[in-house]
């Protein structure tokens, strides 16, 4: 992203390859916020099968799906 914005100012990209660049960037976060909810959820649904879920699994997931 920064550096497509310097490549504006120096004349070899254009505000297109910026927004571009900023699609490019909010598409890979929502794919890794969906990871991690389907990883996190892997986790919880394993534990409660196993009869080993406790309040700190959940404290511990909950951990892992606070923003970035």
């Amino acid at each position: 992203m920064e550096s497509t914005r310097k490549g504006v100012l120096a004349g070899t990209r254009n505000s297109v390859d910026v927004l571009n660049a900023l699609q490019q960037l909010s598409a890979t976060r929502l794919e890794l916020a969906q990871a991690r909810t389907v990883y996190s959820l892997g986790v919880l649904k394993l534990k409660a099968a196993a009869g080993m879920l406790g309040e700190q699994d959940v404290a511990l997931v909950n951990s892992w799906l606070s923003p970035l």
